[in-house]
This record gives structure tokens, sequence and C-alpha cells, in this order.
């Protein structure tokens, strides 16, 4: 028996509508919405029950408000997600019959459309169109038009584009690598050093892995981030803010770290050997067995910072501030300590030997060839500390009195802007009190004794240190 044509005509148009919202709609961030709507509108539809037709003893005028609202929203949600869904299906075709630069400027028109599920749509044909291209000098144009966006949309004041829009935008703009440096994701048609991400807010972003090597990331707000394995291999951060950031195992050989926020960050076992960190803020950060060896840490902010097991052989500290940082077992031979504060620190099998507080300044030496020839002078002879040294001690009431009245000019804006951390804060600054207020007394230049190493530095301990310090001027002008 032959079938109805018109039975067959209204399957096919069916048929064809499931296909399109499958395709559509195959987003988590569509797929959550609408498992989101269905119980939405059946609880509006229980409601309008229970009220209407058992007549629950509520205040009817206001549940109906309720759910009328409600139903409101989950309809924009959904005729949002139609649109989208229509310019999927309209890009799709714009694809099949166009050629390069139409598809180009059609995915530019997407994006500029400000709808955050066309805008996706467009990045994703951008995208596309980088893979097929075989010419750098167009890859790189589609590339400029990826950080323009998230350069021009990302910032805090603009609530246009989500967190997960710039996270979409990321994982299909930077490369993500697994320890052993080999692709572990999509393929990504775009070099990291075009990647110009300058002054782009893209707090709490999953970059994991991401080859950010020779990346301009000047001023780009990166708190909260996770950026555990990143290559920031001559990365441009200066005055980037990394607050609270997870770094572990990031490699940043060759970056500029000048200025840059890390309150709090998570260092284990980082690499900053010879790194440019004049200015950079570490109070509270962990930076268990940080490789600091020969590195510039004047005027460095380690307020707090857990500095256990650091590698500090040869570093300049000179003004650093290190007040209550912990530096049990940290290795400090060879080290320019001038003027460093270390009131309130921990002490626990800290190495001095070798360093010195004495301001040395040898035209064409690195600090490190400095650490080494301090070395070899200072083997058999007692540690080389005197004077501007600050260990314990040194502040003065108005110190004190200032600190307070700052801490509560600080308090009181944070709770006008109803800042949803202010206990932690409150934390801190009365660990930074009890640290300012038990060093109240006269300043004391000496180290303290008790389970600290230093004096005569045998000649064994120092040969090897020397040797180590060697290696690492060889690898860094390699």
């Amino acid at each position: 028996m032959e079938k109805d044509p018109e039975h067959n005509t209204w399957k096919q148009r069916l048929k064809k509508r499931i296909e399109h919202l499958y395709n559509c709609y195959n987003t988590s961030i569509v797929y959550n919405i609408i498992l989101f709507s269905v119980p939405i509108l059946l609880g509006i539809a229980g409601g309008l029950v229970g009220v209407l037709v058992f007549e629950f003893n509520l205040n009817n005028t206001a549940t109906l408000f309720v759910l009328f609202i409600t139903a409101i929203i989950s309809f924009m949600l959904m005729l949002e997600q139609h649109r989208v869904a229509e310019a999927q299906e309209k890009s799709n075709t714009e694809q099949r019959k166009s050629n390069t630069e139409q598809r180009y400027n059609y995915a530019i028109s997407q994006i500029e459309s400000k709808r955050q599920g066309v805008v996706r749509i467009g990045f994703q044909n951008l995208y596309e169109l980088a893979l097929e291209e075989q010419s750098n000098d167009k890859r790189k144009r589609i590339c400029t038009v990826f950080c323009n966006y998230l350069q021009t949309e990302s910032r805090v004041q603009n609530c246009d584009i989500s967190p997960a829009t710039i996270q979409f935008i990321l994982d299909l703009l930077i490369e993500k690598k697994n320890a052993e440096k080999i692709p572990n994701g999509k393929e990504i048609p775009f070099s990291s050093k075009w990647l110009d991400l300058s002054n782009v807010y893209f707090q709490r972003a999953n970059l994991n892995n991401a080859n950010l090597k020779g990346a301009q990331l000047q001023g780009a707000n990166l708190e909260n981030a996770r950026l555990q394995g990143a290559n920031l291999e001559k990365a441009q951060l200066e005055r980037a803010n990394l607050k609270n950031t997870n770094l572990e195992n990031a490699q940043f050989e060759e970056a500029n770290l000048t200025g840059v926020k890390l309150q709090g960050s998570k260092l284990p076992k980082a690499q900053l050997q010879g790194i440019n960190l004049q200015g950079t803020q570490f109070q509270t950060a962990n930076l268990y067995k940080v490789q600091f060896q020969g590195t510039d840490l004047t005027c460095v902010q380690f307020q707090g910072a857990k500095l256990f097991h650091a590698q500090l052989q040869g570093a300049n500290l000179t003004g650093a501030q290190l007040q209550g940082a912990n530096l049990s077992n940290a290795q400090l031979q060879g080290a320019n300590l001038s003027k460093a504060q270390f009131q309130g620190a921990k002490f626990d099998k800290t190495n001095f030997s070798g360093a010195y507080t004495v301001p040395t300044s040898i035209s064409g030496q690195t600090n490190l060839e400095l650490a080494v020839a301090r070395l070899e002078n200072r083997v058999g002879q007692s540690t080389d500390l005197n004077n501007n040294i600050v260990f314990s001690g040194g502040v003065k009431p108005d110190d004190i009195s200032n600190f307070r009245r700052k801490r509560t000019d600080i308090e009181n804006v944070l709770t006008d802007i109803k800042y949803n951390d202010i206990s932690n804060f409150r934390k801190k600054m009365d660990k930074v009190e009890n640290i300012l207020s038990t060093n109240s007394g006269p300043p004391n230049t000496f180290i303290p004794s008790n389970k600290v190493i230093t004096g005569i530095y045998p000649k064994a301990d120092a040969d090897k240190v020397i040797e180590d310090l060697k290696r690492i001027i060889n690898d860094l002008s390699a």
C-alpha cells in the first residue's frame, strides 16, 4: 500500500526540525538550559494545578505572579537558543556557498551581534577558517580578531561577555600541551607568539598546560586562574595580576615578571633563576623549593610567603621585605641581604653561609658570578653579615599607628562595597599587626642562632654550591 505523500512530507519536515535542533543545541550550555527549563515548566504546571484545583492556602496573587515571571524567563531562554539555532543553520549555509573572504566577513558580523550564542558560532567559524588557511599572514589576521575581542569585551566593567564565552574563545585560541610538550586537545592554528592578551580580564580561566610562550600579557588580570604546567617562557607579564593563581609546574624561562602581583599564588618548585622580578609581590605565596639562584630580588615583597627549602644561593635580596616569611631549610649561600627585613620570619635550619650585607658592585658580573666570587673568598671564614640587615625589632610606634589607620580605611571601603571575603582579609591583617607589635623593640642585626646554619663555612660545602652556581651560569648563558 502506497503511503500518503503528505504524510511523508510531514515526517520529513519533523525530521529536519529535530536534526536542526540537535545540531544547534549540541553544546553543554544549551543542554544545561534545556534541563533547567523543563523542571521549571513542570513546576509551573504543578503550581497552577495546586492553586487552581486544590485551592492551596497560599497567597494566590503572589504565587501566580512568581510563576508568571518564571515562565517568561524560561520562554526567553528558549527563544534565545532558537535564535542561536537559526544563526547556526544560516552560518552552515553561508559556509557551503561562500568563498574565504565572505566567510570571514560573515563570521565577523556574527561576533558583532553581541548575542552570546551567536558570538560563539562566529568564533567557531573563524577557528575552522584558520585551520583551512595555509597562509600564516591570514591566520595571524584571524588571531588578531580573537585578541582584540578579548581586550575590548572582557573588562570588569563590561558584563556583556560571560566567563563561559571567554573560556570558549580561549580554548579555540590557545594550544595546550602535556608535560612532554605534546598537544593534548584540539588542533590550534595560531602561534603563541601572535597572542596579544595585554590588559585582558580572564579571571578564573582554565589555562592548565597552556602554551603562552612569548605571549604579550602585560597588565592582564588572571586572578584565581589555573595555569598548572603552563609554558610562560619569554612571556611578557609586566604588571599582570596573578593573585591566588595556581602556577604549579609552570615554566618561566626568560619571562618578564616585573611588578607582577602574585599574592597568595602557588608556585612550588618554579624555575625562576635569572628572571626579572623587580617590584614583584609574593606576599603569602607558596614558594616551596622555588629556584631563585642568582635572581635579582631587590625590594621584592615576600611578607608571609612560604619559602621553605627555597633555593636562594647568590640571589640579590637587597631591601627585600621578608617579614613573617617561612625560610625553614632555605638556602641563602652567597646571597646579598643588604637592608633586607626579616622581622617575624621563621628560621629552621636556614643556611646563611657566605651571605653578606655589604653593598658590592663589580662591573660586568651577574648576581651569580658575584655570589661565586663571594663564596670563594669566604671559605673557612665566618659569615659576613653586619649593620644594615634587620632580623627582629626596629618597628616604630608610628609604623603600627599608620598600619592600623590604613587598615581601618580599607575595611570601611570593603564594607561599603559588600566585599564577600572581608573575614579572610581581617585574619591576614591580624597576622601583620601581630608581627609589627612583636617587633616594636630596638632593631636586632644578628642572625638568630637557634636552628640556623651559619658561622664557619666548610670548603667541601662551599665547593658544592659553587659548582651548582657555575652550572646555572652556563645554562643561562647557553
